[in-house]
């Protein structure tokens, strides 16, 4: 599957990259009189591109990292996320990871290879895939290795120069031609000020920005799913104005959650009403960084009920969906391809395909969890799972 499948991809990387390896309130009043619209935030993205493999946490952090640098500089930049795919694979193979390789992992798992072995543009790494939204290379390269680990030269050696032209075959790179092209975090701004000096760096951001998981209502989880009461408790109402204080500022917030595909309708909007209808179906975690979010309320000033369009509006909307807006929905940045993509709608964001909209009633309700091959329920889960915030939220 096309993103993390297991709970154990969801632990954080605690002290090291070999740390992870060892694991791996209030309803709205009906009041209509007096209807307004507040549009919250539009943060600036790269172009959506298309994962191959369950490497969606590479993605987004890549889409997080372009997002910052797009914001507090206004260069659009391309990282190349099978680069941290090879570094992940080299790591493991290092390590002398046994049968086949891990493609899961976590916003910090991305953060640490960064710190670890620098980052790369798209095209200096595999320059055949510098105009392309799918990544051919990472499936192929996760093919080759797994056999190679199974039966080829990495069964019978895991030798820094073995490892290493193994990895060179299966991604179809020379290591003495990306060596001068890869670059250190702290060298890639992502703020400026306004005499356009760096105040502010990549690896800074990847130091500051944390996980906050999502606090769950336990109460409601014995329910019939999917189930969500409408209402949030004070701890989830804190976290979400956590959430929209950095959207509101312009932080491109990341988002991990629980994927049922059949949530997910023909406009790219996944909702409970759709996963009611389908019953439960294909699932996994997944990793996106958020663009936008709407709300509706009470505007306690004229006592008028006020909904949300999406796009970007002044501070002072801003402040009043803050203060009194109850989330309806997020849409978020994906890496499952954009309208190049025939077999999978995704959400159209200013003529832009490769985002998606998460409705209120799908990623807070407890779900289901099913079985993949037998669709037999296993449990059940939130499906929010958690933010990823800057310091300071």
């Amino acid at each position: 599957m096309n993103f993390r499948s297991t709970k154990a991809q969801k632990l954080f990387l605690l002290g090291s990259i070999a740390s992870l390896f060892a694991v791996s309130a209030c309803g709205v009043s009906n009041h209509n009189e007096g209807l307004s619209t507040v549009q919250t935030v539009n943060l600036p993205h790269t172009k959506a591109k298309w994962q191959s493999i369950g490497n969606c946490w590479g993605y987004a952090f890549s889409s997080w990292a372009e997002s910052l640098v797009l914001q507090g500089t206004g260069a659009a930049v391309d990282l190349s996320e099978s680069y941290i795919s090879m570094r992940h694979f080299q790591y493991q193979l290092l390590q002398g990871v046994q049968g086949e390789l891990q493609i899961g992992g976590t916003f910090e798992l991305a953060s640490a290879l960064t710190s670890k072995y620098g980052y790369m543009f798209e095209g200096d790494f595999l320059p055949n895939e510098a105009t392309e939204t799918f990544s051919k290379s990472q499936k192929q390269a996760t093919t080759y290795l797994n056999a190679s680990i199974k039966s080829g030269l990495l069964s019978k050696s895991r030798s820094e120069a073995i490892v290493s032209a193994e990895l060179e075959k299966a991604f179809g790179f020379k290591t003495a031609n990306i060596e001068s092209k890869i670059r250190s975090a702290s060298d890639l701004s992502v703020e400026l000020d306004p005499a356009g000096t760096s105040v502010k760096s990549l690896a800074s951001a990847m130091a500051s920005w944390k996980g906050a998981d999502w606090p769950k209502d336990w109460s409601t989880s014995n329910q019939t799913l999917p189930y969500w009461n409408n209402n949030f408790t004070t701890a989830q109402q804190s976290l979400l104005s956590r959430v929209k204080r950095a959207l509101n500022d312009g932080h491109p917030v990341v988002l991990d959650w629980l994927v049922d595909f059949n949530a997910l309708d023909s406009q790219g909007i996944f909702s409970a009403t759709n996963l009611r209808a389908n019953g439960p179906g294909r699932q996994g975690y997944h990793s996106v960084v958020i663009e936008d979010y709407t709300v509706e309320g009470i505007d306690p000033s004229n006592g008028k009920r006020f909904e949300v369009g999406e796009g970007d509006v002044s501070p002072e909307l801003k402040t009043l969906a803050l203060k009194y807006g109850k989330i309806k929905a997020f849409v978020v940045k994906n890496s499952w391809g954009g309208l190049e993509r025939k077999d999978r709608a995704s959400y159209v964001r200013d003529g832009e395909g490769g985002y998606h909209k998460l409705n209120a009633d799908y990623l807070f309700s407890w779900l289901q969890q099913v079985d993949e091959k037998t669709l037999k329920v296993t449990g059940s889960d939130t499906g929010l799972g958690r933010f990823i915030l800057p310091a300071g939220y």
